[in-house]
């Protein structure tokens, strides 16, 4: 079969024409993706890979920090780099975003009552999305997202905007990162407006600003402490010859150059090889210790404490800790119910969701409880004296409820002994006056032994 007689058969399209692989493929026309050209119109450049030290994020500050035309594309440069590192990027994603984008959410309507159905049109991977991206901003300073992509009227995909091209001093988005603000475009206004969301404050540059100083300290020691293992790492090998013959000089240093990791060599005779170790066994402590130290101001300013760096083992520190990672966990729920309640509801309803006014996006707390402390809900509501739905038992604590256990009554059993037996002494008391019950432990335990063993007389 020729190529041209390929073209239209089953080998390229299912149907044996490109219109019936048309037909076949209608439903790719309803993807609307960059309704307003934002990411067709960026022209991107390459991210600097160099090596950076101090001086390159003093730079960046500079630039990012400059009064009339602030840019932050070093800025980003540095960031992208220091985000490289796995205990600066575990801290950042496993304790700080994956916290908040994991968490189960509900919609209220104005009365307060829970609109099922309503939260199932943000309980979509594209809103997962935006959560980790609202969530990077408190890292990486303000972020840019671009509601991209559509399909039937509803979203299906978000991206972030290259944050080196944009200016969000001035409110506007860059073809170029090095355009001058005039040249962008203002992200306030129809049509960039309807399809784009400005995540934290203008003027932050991110928990990553500071972090960085730390992360060059930190890829200091790393790269010392390689450059000594290096040198000290392996003993010495000293070879002694008596020859003065330069022949027999470079023929030693050959083979020394030529053992490498080999444990021998042929020399020549009378040449004596001696092998020096290092006796000091503590030198990397130095390196350690300092990367160490950089771990650990990191950890207190991205979580504020040392959970994972200090040794744990005291209950009360613990206590503590984990308090102090609630209260900044809460602050991130905080930022994000803002952030969806006052931009991302509105920009929904702008482009035909059916959200009416005064739906709440709000934390599901009751989600939020494992099974223990479910249990101890259920129990207290219990003694309140209040009755439990059945299928919210069965469904929260995932058991089978069958029937209700018989108990024998326990004179300890104060919730129904403790009744039978004031009503008693009530009607023995009947009409002898106005005297009351003593209520001291002997007097309690007299009449609880005279009630169930009425032989016994105890005194």
């Amino acid at each position: 079969m020729s190529f041209n007689s390929k073209i239209g058969s089953k080998y390229f399209y299912p149907n044996g024409s490109p219109f019936n692989a048309a037909k076949d493929n209608v439903q790719y026309a309803k993807v609307k993706r960059d309704p307003i050209q934002v990411i067709a119109k960026l022209i991107r450049n390459q991210h600097s890979l160099f090596n950076k030290e101090i001086m390159h994020w003093k730079s960046a500050r500079l630039e990012a920090e400059d009064v009339y035309y602030p840019r932050r594309v070093m800025l980003m440069d540095l960031y992208k780099e220091i985000a490289l590192d796995p205990f600066i990027q575990g801290v950042i994603k496993n304790k700080r975003v994956l916290k908040i984008s994991n968490k189960p959410f509900k919609l209220n309507n104005k009365d307060g009552s829970e609109n099922k159905d309503l939260a199932l049109l943000l309980q979509k991977g594209w809103f997962n999305k935006f959560i980790k991206l609202a969530m990077e901003s408190r890292f990486y300073g303000y972020s840019l997202v671009y509601f991209w992509e559509m399909k039937d009227r509803e979203f299906i995909d978000v991206k972030l905007v290259d944050r080196r091209h944009v200016m969000p001093q001035y409110s506007r988005w860059l073809r170029r990162d090095y355009d001058m603000p005039s040249a962008g475009f203002d992200y306030r206004e129809k049509p960039f407006a309807d399809y784009m969301i400005g995540c934290g404050d203008p003027e932050d540059l991110g928990l990553l600003n500071p972090a960085a100083p730390l992360y060059v300290l930190k890829k200091h020691s790393w790269a010392n402490w390689d450059e000594f293992e290096e040198i000290f790492g392996i003993p010495m090998r000293i070879a002694k010859i008596a020859s003065q013959d330069p022949a027999v000089r470079r023929e030693v240093e050959k083979w020394l150059e030529s053992m490498g990791t080999a444990a021998y060599g042929i020399f020549p005779q009378d040449t004596e090889l001696e092998i020096k170790e290092n006796n000091r066994t503590d030198a990397f402590e130095v390196f350690d210790r300092k990367r160490k130290a950089c771990n650990e101001e990191l950890e207190i300013l991205l979580l504020g404490n040392r959970s994972l760096t200090q040794d744990n083992g005291n209950y009360g520190k613990e206590k503590v800790t984990q308090e102090e990672q609630d209260e900044i966990v809460e602050d991130d729920k905080v930022f994000i119910a803002n952030l969806v309640n006052e931009q991302v509801i509105p920009l929904l309803r702008i482009n035909g969701y059916p959200l009416p006014e005064g739906v709440q996006f709000v934390w599901d707390e009751s989600e939020w409880l494992n099974t223990n402390d479910r249990l101890a809900v259920f129990e207290g509501v219990h003694r309140l004296g209040y009755k439990l739905n059945q299928e919210q038992v069965q469904k929260d604590l995932g058991v089978e409820i069958t029937g209700e256990q018989e108990r024998p009554a326990s004179p300890f059993d104060f919730g129904g002994f403790g009744g039978a037996m004031e009503g008693k002494r009530e009607g023995e008391k009947e009409g002898k006056g106005a005297e009351q019950p003593k209520n001291d432990y002997r007097s309690f335990h007299r009449d609880l032994m005279n009630e169930y063993f009425p032989k016994t007389d105890v005194r």
